[in-house]
């Protein structure tokens, strides 16, 4: 990742079944896309981006988060590739983040996507 990308720090909590996704065993991670530049990414704290979709008009929930602005909305945060590309099409693994800082945007942690299957269970 690119030593020019900075970010936010948040806690990484929750039981680890990422199968060796980029959270897996860390304790921060470093939010890049919410318009807060503090922190370079690391092997210690990954890079992670937050993918925000409308929610439908749902009520908070498990994968619905309310905003500081109340608004709801369906939150994950992803690991970003060295061009600080989201990668998606990964699973939650178990992992959370949060930050008790005003500036992080929602109130509820968000779910951490980061478990990709190496294998095919049909095969």
């Amino acid at each position: 990742m690119s030593n020019e990308r900075k970010g936010f720090l948040a806690t990484v909590m929750g039981t680890d079944c990422t199968n060796g996704g980029v959270t897996s065993g860390k304790k921060e991670a470093v939010v890049i896309n919410i318009g807060v530049e503090l922190f370079h990414p690391s092997n210690i704290a990954p890079a992670l981006m937050l993918i925000v979709e409308d929610a439908g008009g749902a009520r908070p929930g498990r994968l619905n988060v309310k905003s500081k602005d109340n608004t709801v909305h369906r939150v994950r945060a992803v690991p970003v590739d060295e061009e600080g590309t989201p990668v998606l099409g990964g699973m939650f693994g178990g992992q959370w983040i949060h930050a008790s800082d005003s500036r992080f945007p929602f109130e509820t942690p968000i779910p951490v996507h980061d478990r990709f299957e190496t294998r095919s269970w049909y095969e």
